[in-house]
C-alpha cells in the first residue's frame, strides 16, 4: 500500500514538474511569438511608411516632369509663333518689294516707250524733211505733191506716235495690273500664312492643355493606386494584428484552462495526500465534497480536450467514472459536454458513467 502511495506520489510529482515544465516552455514560445509578431508589425508599418513615401515621390516627379513639358510646349509654341510672325512679316515686305519693282519697270518701260516714240517722230520728221529737201531740189513742180507727201508724213507720223501712246499707256495699264494682281495674291498668301500659324498656335496649346490633362490623369491615377496599395496593406496589418490578437487571446485562455487544471491537480494531489486515495480518512464526507465542488468547478471551465484529459485521469485513478466499485469523486451534474469516451489510452476504452 505504502509502495502505490509512493509511485503515485512520484507519479503525481513528475506529472506536476512536466506541467510546469509545458507552462515554462508555453509562455516562453508565447513570449517569442508576442515579440516575432510585434517585430513584423513594425516591419509591415515600415515597408507601408516607406511605400507611400516612394508613391509621394513618384507623384511629385510626375507633377515637376508635367510642368516641365508644359512649359516647353508653352515655349516652343511661342517659338513658332513668332517664326510664323517674322516669315509672314518678311513674306509681306517681299511683296512690296516686288510692288514696287513693278512698278519701277512699268514706268521704265513707259519712259522707254515715250523715248521711242519721240526718237522715231524725230527720225519721221528728219525723213521728212530730208524728203522735202530733196523734192525741192529735185523740182519745184513737185512742191505740191511734196507738201502733200510731208502731210501724208506728217499724219503717219502722228499716227504712229498716237498708236505707240497708245501701246505704251496699255502695256503700263497692263504692268500696273499685274502687279496689283500680284500684291493681291501676295497679301493673300500672306493672310493664309498667318492663319495657319494662328492655327499651329492654337493646335499647339490644345496639344499642351491636352497633355497637361493627360500628364494630370496619369499622376491621379498613379496617387490613387498608390492610395488603394496602401489601403489594402493597412487592411492587411490590421488583419494581421486581429489575428494576432486573435492567437494571444487563444493562447491566453489556453493558458487559463492550463492554469485552472494546474490548479486542480495540485488540489487533488493535496486533497489525496492529505486524506488518502480513497478520501476515506476521519473528514472524508467533507473531502469528498470539496473534490466534487472543484472538479465540478474544473469540469465547467476546462475545454473538450482537457475535459477528456481530465476524465482520463479519474479515470485511471479510479476516483470517478466507473460503473464498478464506489465513486469517490461524483460527476452526478457534470459538465461533460464535449469529452470522448472513446479515445484510446493504453488500449483501454472509456466507458461513459452513468450516475443513475
Amino acid at each position: 500500500m505504502n509502495q502505490s502511495k509512493n509511485q503515485f506520489n512520484v507519479q503525481l510529482r513528475i506529472a506536476a514538474e512536466n506541467r510546469q515544465k509545458d507552462l515554462l516552455i508555453a509562455s516562453e514560445n508565447r513570449r517569442k511569438d508576442l515579440d516575432i509578431a510585434a517585430e513584423n508589425r513594425k516591419k509591415d508599418l515600415k515597408i507601408a511608411e516607406v511605400q507611400v513615401h516612394i508613391a509621394k515621390d513618384n507623384r511629385l516627379k510626375d507633377l515637376r516632369i508635367a510642368a516641365e513639358n508644359r512649359k516647353k510646349d508653352l515655349r516652343i509654341a511661342a517659338e513658332n509663333r513668332e517664326k510664323d510672325l517674322k516669315i509672314a512679316e518678311l513674306q509681306i515686305h517681299i511683296a512690296k518689294d516686288n510692288r514696287q519693282n513693278d512698278i519701277r519697270i512699268a514706268n521704265e518701260t513707259r519712259s522707254k516707250d515715250l523715248h521711242i516714240a519721240a526718237e522715231n517722230r524725230r527720225k519721221d520728221i528728219e525723213i521728212a524733211a530730208e524728203n522735202r529737201r530733196k523734192d525741192m531740189k529735185i523740182a519745184e513742180v513737185q512742191i505740191d505733191i511734196a507738201e502733200e507727201n510731208r502731210a501724208n508724213a506728217v499724219r503717219l507720223a502722228n499716227e504712229t506716235r498716237s498708236n505707240d501712246l497708245l501701246i505704251a499707256s496699255e502695256n503700263r495699264r497692263k504692268d500696273i495690273d499685274i502687279a496689283e494682281e500680284n500684291r493681291r495674291k501676295d497679301l493673300k498668301i500672306a493672310e493664309l500664312q498667318i492663319k495657319i500659324a494662328d492655327e499651329n498656335r492654337q493646335n499647339d496649346i490644345r496639344i499642351s492643355n491636352q497633355t497637361r490633362q493627360n500628364d494630370l490623369l496619369i499622376a491621379s491615377e498613379n496617387r490613387r493606386k498608390d492610395i488603394e496599395i496602401a489601403e489594402e496593406n493597412r487592411r492587411k496589418d490590421f488583419k494581421i494584428a486581429e489575428e494576432n490578437r486573435r492567437k494571444d487571446r487563444e493562447v491566453v485562455e489556453d493558458q487559463q484552462k492550463h492554469s485552472v487544471a494546474t490548479e486542480y491537480y495540485t488540489f487533488l494531489s493535496e486533497l489525496l495526500l492529505k486524506e488518502g486515495v480513497r478520501l476515506n480518512n476521519t473528514n472524508h464526507e467533507a473531502a469528498r465534497f470539496v473534490a466534487r465542488f472543484k472538479t465540478l468547478i474544473a469540469f465547467r471551465q476546462l475545454n473538450p480536450k482537457r475535459k477528456t484529459l481530465l476524465f482520463k485521469s479519474l479515470y485511471e485513478g479510479k476516483l470517478a467514472g466507473r460503473l464498478d466499485g464506489d465513486m469517490v469523486i461524483d460527476l452526478s451534474s457534470a459538465d461533460l459536454t464535449g469529452i470522448d469516451f472513446a479515445s484510446p489510452r493504453d488500449h483501454i476504452v472509456l466507458t461513459p458513467p452513468s450516475f443513475h
